[in-house]
Order: C-alpha cells, then sequence, then structure tokens
C-alpha cells in the first residue's frame, strides 16, 4: 500500500490530466486500491468541477442553514430574538426547512443510525459533519429538499473522508449525476 501511495501522489495526482488517458495504468493502481489518503482527490478529479464549486459555496450554505435552525428554534421559543438580517436572509430556507419537517428528519436518521457504534450520535466524529452537508445541501439545492438516499450517499462519502467541505464538494457533484436517474428526475 505505501508503494501505491506513493504512486498516486508522485505519479498519478499532480499529473491527472495527462495520466486519466493512460487508462491501464490507472485501472492498475485503481485495481491495488485507492490509499485513504487519497481517496477524496482522486474523486474530485474523477468527477471535475464544472459546477464551478468552492468552500465558499458550503459556508454559505452553513451559514443559512444555521439562520433557519435559529428561526426555526425562534418560532417555537418566542423569547428568542433575531435580527432583522438573518429573517431576511433564510425566509425560504426556513419555510422549506419548517415546511418539510427537515431538520427532525435529518436528525432522526443521523441518531438512527448505527446506534450501537456511536458515530452519528452527538458527540460522534460524524455527527455535525453529515448534519451540516445535509442542511447546507438543502439551502444550496431547496428544490430537492431531503431525501433519505442523500443520507446514505453522504455517509459512505464520510467513511472516507472527515472534512466537511470536501464532503459537501463531492456530494453536490455526485447528485448532479445522480439526481437526473429514476425518480430523482423531474
Amino acid at each position: 500500500m505505501i508503494r501505491n501511495t506513493s504512486a498516486w501522489l508522485q505519479e498519478v495526482i499532480p499529473h491527472w490530466e495527462e495520466k486519466r488517458k493512460d487508462t491501464k495504468r490507472l485501472l492498475e493502481l485503481a485495481g491495488e486500491g485507492i490509499p485513504p489518503r487519497c481517496r477524496g482527490q482522486v474523486w474530485l478529479l474523477s468527477l471535475g468541477n464544472d459546477l464551478n464549486i468552492n468552500e465558499e459555496l458550503f459556508s454559505i450554505g452553513l451559514d443559512r442553514a444555521k439562520v433557519a435552525c435559529e428561526l426555526l428554534k425562534a418560532k417555537e421559543n418566542p423569547d428568542v430574538v433575531t435580527s432583522p438580517s438573518s429573517e431576511d436572509l433564510s425566509t425560504q430556507y426556513v419555510g422549506l426547512l419548517a415546511k418539510q419537517e427537515t431538520i427532525e428528519l435529518i436528525s432522526l436518521d443521523i441518531t438512527i443510525t448505527f446506534p450501537s457504534l456511536g458515530i452519528f450520535q452527538k458527540g460522534g466524529p460524524y455527527h455535525e459533519p453529515l448534519r451540516n452537508v445535509l442542511e447546507a445541501y438543502i439551502c444550496y439545492r431547496p428544490d430537492v429538499g431531503y431525501v433519505q438516499v442523500e443520507f446514505l450517499f453522504s455517509f459512505l462519502f464520510l467513511s472516507q473522508i472527515l472534512h466537511a467541505n470536501l464532503l459537501f464538494f463531492l456530494f453536490l457533484l455526485s447528485c448532479r449525476e445522480w439526481l437526473t436517474l429514476g425518480p430523482f428526475s423531474y
């Protein structure tokens, strides 16, 4: 695996445009397994970035989701005061989140998945990154909302990558493909 890691880090990733055309070598290396520390980069390179997704997009979605969550809490607890700019910023997201009870669905899905492992429950290593990505995605694609398969799909990436912004990036690029298939096509 060490030799394979060196090949990915020194031979393939820095020269991706050239090396991706050498399918024989790429399949040979992939057949040996993409090393964990290289997977995120290889997946990103493989998917491309024709949507021009960046860290700022994740931050914007996450900020909007947090504001929407605060406003929903304020509706439940009238003693909480929110700023007018917060309300202006997230009115459409609050409507979406409240209407679909999305926050509750995401929280429920996260906490009931593999409860004996404790990885998704509060305090577990995957709880916050997964919740953040799913809530940011809802704000990025309010037309899609939350679908349980998104959770499972995110989990697959998250089990390999703990960086939420990289997970968001991969999730968006991948969703572009699978949302056009079957029951998710519009």
